[in-house]
C-alpha cells in the first residue's frame, strides 16, 4: 500500500512539473498568438472547440500547444465553457474578461479585449523589473569596480604589506572585496531569488500585508495600471 501511495505521490509530481514548466514556455507571446487564431477563426464562424482543435491539429510538434489544446478539448467534452477550459493556462483576469464578454453574447469582443489585456500586462511587468532590475545592476557595477580595484591595484599592495598592518579603511576594503570575490556566486543567488520573489508576489500574494506592499511607489503604479487595464478591457 505504502508502495503505490509514493508511486502515485511521484507520479503526481512528475505531472505537476511538467504542467509548470510547460506553462512557463507558454509565454505572453504565445497566449496572445493562440487567442489571435482564435479570434479569427470565431470571426468566420468557427467554434471555439473546433478552433482549438484545428490548432491541435496544425501544431502536431508543439509541445506546449500540444497539452494546451488537449486540456482545454477534454475540458470543453466535460461540459465546460471556453472561457472556462482555459483557466488553467491563462490569468484569471483574462478569463474574467472574456466571460464578462461571453455573457452578453459577444465572445469575440471578448477574446479581443482579453488579447489587449495580455499585451498591457506584459509591458507592465516588463516596465517594473526593469525597475527593480537597476538597483540590483548598479549594485553588480559597483561590486565589480571593488573587486577590478583589489585584483589589479591593491592586490600588490596587500601581497608586499603581508606580516605588517594596513590602516583599518584599506583593511576593511580589502576584506570587504575579498568577501565579494569568494561569494559571488551567494550574491548573485541572492539578486535572482529577490527579483523572482517580487515577480511571485505581484502576480500571486493577497495576504494582509499586499495593501502595504500595494502603498510603496512600484508596486502602487503596477497596481493602479493592472487595475486601469482590467476596467478598459471590459469596457467599463
Amino acid at each position: 500500500m505504502k508502495l503505490i501511495n509514493l508511486r502515485t505521490l511521484i507520479l503526481q509530481l512528475k505531472q505537476y512539473i511538467r504542467f509548470r514548466l510547460l506553462k512557463l514556455f507558454f509565454t505572453k507571446k504565445k497566449q496572445i498568438d493562440f487567442l489571435q487564431v482564435i479570434a479569427a477563426l470565431h470571426e468566420v464562424g468557427v467554434s471555439p472547440y473546433n478552433a482549438v482543435k484545428h490548432i491541435a491539429q496544425t501544431n502536431p510538434k508543439n509541445l506546449v500547444l500540444k497539452d494546451v489544446t488537449k486540456s482545454l478539448l477534454a475540458n470543453m467534452d466535460k461540459g465546460l465553457s471556453f472561457e472556462f477550459s482555459i483557466s488553467g493556462w491563462f490569468l484569471n483576469e483574462v478569463v474574467m474578461i472574456i466571460s464578462a464578454s461571453a455573457g452578453t453574447m459577444d465572445l469575440q469582443a471578448g477574446i479581443n479585449a482579453a488579447i489587449e489585456y495580455i499585451t498591457q500586462q506584459a509591458g507592465i511587468l516588463k516596465f517594473f523589473l526593469q525597475q527593480v532590475t537597476y538597483p540590483f545592476f548598479l549594485w553588480f557595477l559597483s561590486i565589480s569596480s571593488v573587486v577590478t580595484i583589489r585584483t589589479q591595484i591593491l592586490n600588490d599592495i596587500h601581497e608586499k604589506a603581508k606580516g605588517k598592518t594596513l590602516p583599518y579603511n584599506l583593511q576593511k576594503f580589502v576584506n570587504i572585496s575579498d568577501f565579494f570575490i569568494h561569494k559571488s556566486w551567494l550574491l548573485l543567488i541572492i539578486m535572482l531569488i529577490s527579483i523572482i520573489g517580487i515577480k511571485y508576489i505581484l502576480k500571486n500574494y493577497t495576504g494582509k500585508y499586499r495593501e502595504k506592499l500595494d502603498a510603496l511607489p512600484l508596486f502602487s503604479f503596477q497596481k493602479e495600471k493592472t487595475a486601469f487595464t482590467i476596467v478598459k478591457s471590459l469596457g467599463i
